[in-house]
C-alpha cells in the first residue's frame, strides 16, 4: 500500500501543531498560534488550517485523541478545536471527492511512534518526545512542543494507515 499524503494535528485552543507527510517523508510543519482575543481564536485556526488543506491536499488526517486527565475547562476548548479541524477536513474531502479518513491517535501511541515508552510525568514525557523527534528531524529542532507532538502523531498515523488491511 502506498503511503498517503497525511496531515497530522496536535489540536489546541492556544497553539495547534500541524505536520505534513508525503511518501513517508516529513515535508513541512506549521504552528497555528491564533490571536490572544478569545473570540477570534477558532476563526483564525479555521482560516489557517483551511489554507493548509487547500495547499497540501492531504488524503488522510491523523489527529490526537484527548487525554481526559487534564483540567475540564482545557479539555472543552481542545475538543472544540479538534471538532472544528475534523469538520474542516471532512468538508475539504467532500469538496475534493476524496474518501475522508481520519485516524485518531492517543498520546501513548504517538509517544511510542518516536520510541518513547514507559510511565512518566507529563513534563518528562513531552521533553522525551521533543528529544526523539529532534533526533529524527534535526531541521525542526527549534520548533514548539506542539509541532513536535504533531510529528509524533503523524508517524503513528502513517504506521496505523499502512498496517490496516485494505477492505
Amino acid at each position: 500500500m502506498k503511503p498517503p499524503r497525511l496531515i497530522a494535528v496536535d489540536p489546541s485552543y492556544t497553539a495547534t501543531g500541524v505536520s505534513l507527510f508525503e511518501d513517508n517523508v516529513l515535508k513541512k510543519v506549521y504552528l497555528l498560534k491564533p490571536d490572544k482575543k478569545i473570540e477570534n481564536r477558532l476563526w483564525e485556526i479555521a482560516i489557517r488550517f483551511s489554507a493548509i488543506l487547500e495547499l497540501f491536499k492531504p488524503e488522510v488526517m491523523a489527529i490526537e485523541s484527548q487525554y481526559l486527565a487534564i483540567q475540564s475547562s482545557s479539555v472543552i476548548k481542545v475538543i472544540e478545536t479538534k471538532g472544528l479541524l475534523e469538520g474542516l477536513f471532512y468538508s475539504y474531502a467532500i469538496r475534493n471527492e476524496i474518501p475522508p479518513r481520519i485516524i485518531s491517535i492517543g498520546p501513548v501511541t504517538a509517544k511510542k511512534a518516536v520510541g518513547v515508552v514507559g510511565r512518566m510525568k507529563r513534563k518528562e514525557s513531552k521533553a522525551k518526545v521533543k528529544e526523539a523527534v529532534c533526533k529524527l528531524y534535526p531541521a525542526i529542532a527549534e520548533q514548539s512542543q506542539d509541532v513536535m507532538d504533531s510529528v509524533a502523531i503523524g508517524l503513528a498515523g502513517l504506521r496505523e494507515y499502512l498496517s490496516t488491511p485494505v477492505k
